[in-house]
């Protein structure tokens, strides 16, 4: 019968260097014995022929761990429920103080037989608590690329890969939480049966590269972001998503958009480094959309208050999210009321699924009849074969580390001057259409390198002709290389006019708004302002309430005004070193009233180029009144 006496030294009377297993010799003898059939207490502590009591179920101590920045500490335990099976658990040395009972919770459940009482289980925290295993283990908090002891590794849910150097081992702190990074089949299967289905159809390439480069977003000064495909239902849409998905694990790694904020941050937590695929944008709540695609693409979430009153850890990733639903997000904010803004429509970037073939998301069927027939068996092919060519990347990745770190950046800058000079005459791009070429030439990038890595069997090349493509309809689309405020400025003020110029405008006539007044026979209720008519136009003059809390809510108002006010549809004054925006005027009354003079420019057509980052670049900053 194997049996064990353990130290019992109190963990807190360690000296200050670094905690070791406890000497045989010790003069303190444990009170603790472990045999086969059980954890017992001594009541000779010291001798295994003293009269004992059994306390549970074997169960040993194995290893701490620990954050990498040496925090969250917790200790490794091992044993085996009624069944045979072996169980882990990281107890977190916080839950020792106190009477431990979530600790025994826990164990309980997971098939750790306990004696029953208080005193068992006191004697069961205090052998956890007095236990000084000597290795230790390093528990990441998020998945992907973590540098220890000078070396790069890549830690995924149920491995580590990477070489540290005979360090100690690195886990994922919440291991067993994605259980479906799965291998079925080899890279070789995967190249045959999925990879050579995708060859010459922009869309699939595009999934593909996207999944690949969440592995390579760490060796880029890029930003997280996403790419949504829109389409009709039955258009191909998650058929996309699942070879996708294929990549690093089987169809049960999709996830879906039908989740709130706080959900959707703790799964991203879980996909540092790696894709997140999101199907059906429009079973999430539409009020919080923007918002949940702000979040991961800026890779923080909420900050939150500990029960102390301090400020708890953020959960931190950078990551690429593929998202697909058969309405965009500024159709679907729009149902609740809410308007896109151009930093949602970046971070998110929308697509057609239909690739414009008259085959739905495939640009050629590669041998079949059918669109339904080719998406049928891409279906069936990514079940079959999945994880090991995702894998198979990022070891390579992790072996070529140096050389990636040294060409990515400039490959991504390549992407973006082919493109440049392809699809705008002047060869320039606005900030927001820079990024976004920027998320595609990282895609194509690393659909290039698993080609090189023979991990695709497809030509070199052939993922940057399709993102190259994919980029160009996006920018199509979009309508502009420039950047998209100026244009949602303007739209969201013409919307606003044309919604309520004939109920909560007041007319009055230029020439009569002078002393004395006339009396206005219209009642407006809810005013939002006037209009003035000429003989060749007329102004709006909006109220500054309105103006910047109703139809500007949320907007960097001075922005607003310097966009307007360069397109000629806000008339400013300069008054000493300051330029005002909003201005006094007779309106109607006898007090003058400080307003927003709107011209009739407005309603041109020509106020879609107008770049705010250009509009006035010498203009002084407006005073608060102003803005």
């Amino acid at each position: 019968m194997l049996e064990i006496a353990m130290n019992s030294e109190d963990l807190h009377g360690a000296s200050d260097a670094a905690p070791s297993a406890p000497a045989e010799d010790s003069a303190t003898a444990s009170p603790y014995l472990i045999t086969d059939a059980g954890l017992y207490w001594l009541e000779r502590p010291g001798d295994p022929d003293s009269p004992r009591r059994r306390i549970s179920a074997p169960i040993k101590v194995v290893a701490y761990a620990r954050a990498p920045e040496s925090d969250g500490w917790g200790q490794v335990l091992t044993w085996h429920d009624p069944d045979g099976k072996e169980h882990e658990y990281i107890a977190p040395l916080s839950a020792l103080q106190g009477d431990g009972l979530e600790v025994c919770r826990v164990l309980a459940d997971r098939g750790l037989r306990i004696t029953s009482g208080f005193d068992a289980r006191q004697k069961l925290i205090e052998y956890l608590a007095s236990s000084l295993p000597a290795l230790r283990i390093t528990m990441a908090s998020t998945t992907g690329w973590h540098s220890l002891h000078g070396s790069q590794v890549f830690v995924l849910p149920d491995r580590t890969i990477g070489d540290i150097r005979g360090c100690e081992e690195v886990r994922f702190a919440t291991a067993g939480a994605l259980t479906v990074y799965a291998e079925s089949g080899t890279v070789g299967d995967w190249r045959t049966h999925v990879a050579a289905l995708c060859a010459g159809n922009s869309r699939l390439l595009l999934s593909v590269a996207t999944a690949f480069a969440a592995v390579l977003l760490h060796f880029s000064e890029l930003d997280g972001g996403g790419i949504h495909l829109l389409g009709a239902s039955s258009s191909g849409k998650t058929t996309a998503g699942l070879t996708s998905v294929s990549v690093f694990g089987s169809h049960r790694q999709m996830q879906r958009w039908r989740a709130t904020g706080n959900g959707i941050e703790a799964i991203a937590a879980m996909y540092n480094s790696l894709l997140l695929v999101l199907d059906e944008l429009g079973q999430v709540e539409p009020r919080e959309a923007g918002e949940i695609a702000y979040m991961l693409a800026n890779g923080q979430g909420k900050q939150r208050a500990i029960r102390t009153g301090g400020a708890a850890r953020r959960q931190n990733w950078r990551l690429l999210f593929l998202s697909t639903g058969e309405i965009g997000l500024s159709q679907h904010m729009a149902t609740v009321g809410k308007q896109v803004r151009a930093g949602q429509e970046v971070r998110l970037v929308e697509l057609q699924a239909d690739a414009g073939k008259g085959h739905g998301l495939f640009d050629q069927l590669n041998g079949y009849t059918d669109d339904a027939a080719l998406s049928e068996a891409l279906r069936a092919a990514t079940r079959k074969f999945h994880g090991a060519v995702g894998l198979e990347f990022i070891r390579r990745a992790v072996d070529s580390a140096e050389l990636l770190q040294l060409v990515v950046g400039d490959r991504i800058r390549k992407f973006v001057e082919e493109c440049k000079a392809e699809f705008t005459e002047a060869g320039e791009f606005g900030g927001q259409a820079h990024r976004v070429c920027e998320r595609f030439g990282l895609a194509a990038t690393a659909g290039e390198f698993a080609t090189e890595w023979d991990l695709t069997g497809l030509p070199p090349g052939e993922f940057q002709r399709a993102l190259k493509r994919c980029f160009g309809e996006w920018l199509t689309a979009r309508g502009t290389a420039g950047n998209a405020e100026p244009a949602a400025i303007v739209n969201t003020l013409r919307a606003f006019i044309s919604r309520h110029e004939e109920a909560r405008f007041t007319a009055v006539d230029a020439k009569s708004v002078a002393p004395p007044f006339p009396s206005h026979h219209r009642t407006v209720s809810n005013r939002a302002g006037w209009i003035k008519s000429f003989d060749k136009g007329r102004e709006y003059l909006i109220d500054v309430d309105v103006f910047k809390k109703e139809i500007f809510a949320g907007y960097d108002v001075g922005l607003v005004c310097r966009v307007l006010s360069a397109a000629g549809c806000l008339i400013s004054a300069v008054e000493g070193s300051q330029i005002r925006y909003a201005l006094q005027r007779h309106v109607g009354t006898e007090k003058r009233r400080r307003v927003y003079l709107v011209t009739d420019k407005i309603w041109d057509d020509d106020q879609q180029e107008f770049d705010a980052v250009d509009a006035d670049p010498a203009m002084p900053d407006a005073d608060d009144e102003a803005r």
